[in-house]
């Protein structure tokens, strides 16, 4: 359990380091799997920002 929160509650804001666009999902994909610029998990999106 992190932080005080109840068994099953997650913020995805706390399991997603990196959101882009789903166009770009290969390149998230790369930089995920060689854990580069401190990327975890990575959130893709139809049309969406490139947030690091």
């Amino acid at each position: 359990m992190a932080r005080g929160r109840p068994a099953g509650r997650i913020r995805p804001s706390e399991v997603f380091t990196h959101r882009g666009p789903l166009e770009k999902a290969l390149e998230f994909y790369r930089t995920m799997a060689r854990k580069q610029d401190g990327c975890i998990k990575c959130a893709l999106f139809p049309n969406g920002p490139i947030i690091h």
